[in-house]
């Protein structure tokens, strides 16, 4: 059985979910824009295995947006249908997920920023059962840090003639779809293009642009989770601290707006970023990682599943 959460319930959610911090970061920044209207992630519901004191909280897509085709509203990241989770009780969490109106199981779906190895080993744990799983092995955890607006140390913004700072619109869209590792997609281009409207969701980003030729250089954007997001700067332009200027100037905008933690995805190789964020007061969070499962039903065709679109994509760059 599960219950739904209704509005009222938000500002108690928020501070029962602030007691298991950091493992709810993903969802108390999702309830938390809904309750105070501030970036909201439209289309989404949060269901419990109980209230008050739930131990299973769930995001998942709202029915009526996914039938009437509004794929692009639904869509966080690479799948329209996207889940996020957080968990104190496995078994609980197990008896939520095979309940078979928890979840819809006959569509690909993604369980972004699981914290690893659990809930992780209890969702792909189900999702084999019923399909199989992209993303399950170590190598797909990342390292998660931390940036507080007090530890924050003051950073020069001051560019070299012909960049400026400033932030992205979705004339950048088709340009970050191909840049981003998971990017290359329809649903990625839908989910940019979605956050990055100003009539719609109009999320804060920034981003080192080369005025002569108008392409972003070097950017970050925020996402409804809490955390930033598709970062990435052109090989030719690195080592040059666009990517620190871009991450503090986008920090300072989250921390005027309220937030008070911003957490970023550092995969364990990827000492370029680990050190922009150090350097911005940035603390890895101990005994924390992330991780995204890709479920895919057995009775779906794998060629027309995000996975298949997203392997094409990597293997004609890569070419």
């Amino acid at each position: 059985m599960t219950i739904t959460i209704v509005p009222e319930w938000y500002a108690d959610l928020l501070r029962h979910l602030e007691i298991f911090f950091p493992d709810t970061l993903p969802l108390y920044n999702l309830v938390w824009g809904k309750f105070n209207k501030d970036l909201p992630w439209n289309g989404i519901e949060f269901v419990a295995d109980r209230w008050p004191q739930p131990r299973v909280v769930l995001c998942r897509p709202l029915q009526e947006v996914l039938r009437c085709g509004r794929r692009g509203y639904a869509c966080r990241q690479v799948c329209p249908y996207t889940i996020t989770i957080w968990s104190s009780d496995d078994n609980i969490l197990r008896e939520m997920l095979q309940h078979h109106k928890t979840i819809e199981w006959d569509q690909e779906i993604m369980f972004h920023g699981l914290s690893c190895p659990s809930p992780l080993e209890t969702v792909n744990a189900v999702c084999q059962n019923l399909g199989s799983t992209t993303g399950s092995d170590e190598s797909w955890c990342t390292d998660v840090y931390e940036l507080k607006s007090e530890n924050l140390p003051v950073c020069s913004t001051d560019l070299p003639s012909g960049f400026v700072l400033t932030t992205l619109t979705q004339k950048y869209a088709d340009q970050i779809n191909s840049e981003w590792y998971y990017g290359g997609g329809t649903a990625t281009r839908e989910y940019l293009l979605d956050i990055l409207d100003p009539n719609r969701k109009n999320y804060p980003s920034a981003a080192v642009v080369e005025t002569a030729s108008g392409r972003a250089v070097s950017y970050i954007l925020y996402e409804a989770e809490g955390n930033f997001a598709l970062g990435y700067t052109d090989p030719d332009y690195r080592n040059k601290g666009f990517f620190r200027i871009v991450n503090y100037s986008l920090a300072k905008t989250m921390f005027a707006r309220g937030r008070k933690i911003i957490y970023v995805q550092v995969a364990a190789d990827n000492d370029a970023s680990r050190n922009t964020y150090m350097k911005l007061g940035g603390k890895r969070i101990n005994n924390w990682k992330q991780h995204w499962l890709l479920y895919t039903p057995h009775s779906l065709n794998p060629q027309d599943t995000c996975y298949h679109v997203l392997n094409f994509v990597k293997a004609s760059q890569s070419n």
